[in-house]
């Protein structure tokens, strides 16, 4: 039997009749029972440690730019940028959960709910397609 390609995308993720490529990783397709798409939602500390950062060091700045020391500037702008990176780091995450004879893994962690959407799709097509 030919092996058949339900999804690739050219960028390490791969979905065929017998194999779940992800990256590094591959997944035996006869060993997987059932995949689910799972969503990882924002740690709400580091959005309130975040947001409480850049208007600690936004209402810093400010007063610094008022009282004309713009030397002083630099230590608020650094704190600023820490907390508008941790904003940003802290996205929901998409995954693929897959479960097999020996329990649930997670095969796929991403930002793009629309890969985790099209990764499901495909192999819950090889999974009925298996039979």
């Amino acid at each position: 039997m030919d092996e058949k390609t339900y999804f690739n995308n050219n960028e390490g993720v791969s979905v065929t009749n017998a194999r779940f490529i992800v990256e590094d990783q591959t997944y035996a397709m006869s060993g997987v029972t059932s995949v689910k798409r799972f969503v990882k939602k924002r740690s709400v500390v580091r959005m309130i440690l975040s947001v409480l950062l850049m208007l600690l060091s936004g209402m810093s700045a400010i007063g610094i730019i008022a009282s004309g020391e713009l030397t002083s500037l630099i230590v608020p702008l650094i704190i600023l940028a820490i907390g508008a990176v941790l904003w940003f780091i802290n996205s929901k995450k998409f995954i693929v959960l897959l479960n097999t004879s020996s329990g649930e893994s997670q095969a796929l962690e991403t930002k793009d709910s629309a890969l985790v959407d099209r990764v499901v799709e495909a192999l819950n097509e090889a999974i009925i397609e298996r039979g």
